[in-house]
């Protein structure tokens, strides 16, 4: 690098002491058009934290559980509970406890979660109960393979979906568990993965996405794997990651709708739509700055009312992301960051 430097220095040099002995070529300039100055692009686009409220949404109720990550030598991922507006958050594991706990899914009465766990071992991920204090953790289900994740409780409480590598053919399916008789049933088997199920509020419907022609797409289906209908569809377009409003009139989930359809996958530009319950009229609620913002896994309040997801600023960076927990009405104004969290919080889920 240095010796190049020094002949560029070099070459420059001889150039100007050309120029400057009356070198015909020194009058080219004199032919050249006056620079004109470049037309004025007003301010510079707003920065993804540019876009943010300062104060929170009004009258949000209830508590958020979501993922975080613990310095504890390990590299943990722990779960934490916080109020709506980001105050009292409260770890629900102790700090130096080596095993992850991710994908949290309130049971129907409030007072316990589904979670995956690595507790039995750090290749072993099984479904977990949990109290939302941290306390009477519950080993409730071995699934079919050592892989099973995102658990996901019915309203009435009977039933646990989830997804797992039973089959490694066809990559990640919907598995669901009896809690009365331990019974566990393949719902799914389709050739991508089958991932994120959530439950409709009446209990009737289990909605999941499944990833087919460059994409994903979002799905529903019967309890008993039965009745499968598309809801969202194109190749190269990302919708996923849904979830039902507290009355099942609508669906929130995240998307690249926004983005050209080039019929390959698209990744990274995810925003926060709606959509009616059929999958008819998507519409866009959280707007982005391109790469330097990413909105995903929404969550609704108890009461339909706002709305929480996983906020990731790359501004600093286009290759990592500082993420956090963002709540906002559910019309998409009021975008609020939450503040005092720890490092990566990402996987909000809503509860009473």
């Amino acid at each position: 690098m240095l010796d190049r430097r020094i002949g560029s220095a070099l070459i420059v040099g001889l150039l100007l002491t050309a120029c400057s002995g009356g070198d015909p070529l020194s009058s080219i300039t004199d032919l050249q058009p006056d620079p004109v100055p470049a037309p004025d692009q007003g301010p510079p686009p707003p920065k993804p934290r540019d876009l943010l409220a300062t104060t929170p949404p009004r009258g949000m109720t209830g508590r958020i559980v979501y993922q975080g990550e613990v310095n504890n030598g390990f590299f943990s991922v722990h779960l934490f509970m916080t109020l709506p507006d980001g105050s009292n958050p409260v770890g629900l594991f102790p700090n130096d406890d080596p095993i992850w706990y991710t994908g949290p899914s309130w049971g129907p009465s409030g007072n316990k979660l589904a979670v995956a766990s690595n507790s039995q071992g750090r290749a072993e991920w099984d479904i977990y109960t949990v109290n939302t204090d941290g306390s009477g953790l519950t080993h409730v289900v071995a699934g079919p393979s050592s892989g099973d994740f995102a658990p996901a409780w019915s309203p009435d409480g009977s039933k646990i979906v989830f997804q797992s590598t039973a089959n490694d053919t066809t990559g990640f399916d919907i598995f669901s568990f009896d809690v009365e008789s331990g019974a566990i049933t393949n719902l799914t088997n389709s050739v991508g993965d089958d991932e994120l199920p959530a439950w409709s509020p009446d209990g009737a419907k289990v909605l999941y996405q499944t990833t087919v022609n460059a994409g994903t797409n979002l799905w529903l289906m019967n309890p008993d794997g039965s009745g499968k209908v598309s809801l969202t569809e194109g190749a190269g377009q990302q919708n996923s990651a849904g979830v039902f409003s507290p009355d099942g009139s609508l669906i929130a989930f995240e998307s690249t709708l926004h983005q050209p359809v080039t019929g390959q996958l698209q990744l990274g530009d995810f925003e926060i739509y709606v959509m009616n319950s059929d999958g008819s009229d998507p519409r866009r609620l959280t707007v982005g700055v391109g790469a330097e913002d990413v909105a995903r896994f929404p969550t609704w309040s108890p009461d339909g009312k706002h709305i929480a997801f996983e906020f990731h600023d790359f501004t600093i960076s286009q290759l990592f992301s500082v993420t956090d927990i963002a709540v906002m009405n559910a019309d998409g104004s009021n975008v609020f960051l939450l503040e005092n969290q720890p490092v990566e919080a990402r996987f909000p889920r809503w509860g009473p």
